[in-house]
C-alpha cells in the first residue's frame, strides 16, 4: 500500500467518528489484529516444525549414504 500504512488510515478514518464510534471501531480493528497474530503464531510453529522433520530427515538419509 503506498502512503500510509493500513493501520494510519484506520486512526484517520476513526478521528472523523464520535467517540463512542472510534473507540468501538478501533476495538475491533485491534480484535482482528489479534486473531492474526494468532493465527500467524501459529503458522510460524507448523513451519519450525516442519523444518525440524526435514532436518531430521536429511540427517537420516545422508547417514544411509555414509553408511555405504
Amino acid at each position: 500500500m503506498k502512503g500510509k500504512s493500513g493501520v494510519e488510515h484506520i486512526i484517520n478514518i476513526s478521528k472523523k467518528m464520535e467517540a463512542s464510534d472510534a473507540a468501538a471501531y478501533l476495538d475491533y480493528h485491534r480484535h482482528m489484529q489479534s486473531i492474526k497474530l494468532k493465527r500467524l503464531e501459529r503458522e510460524v510453529s507448523d513451519t519450525k516444525e516442519a523444518i525440524a522433520k526435514f532436518e531430521e530427515e536429511i540427517k537420516r538419509r545422508r547417514s544411509e549414504i555414509d553408511a555405504k
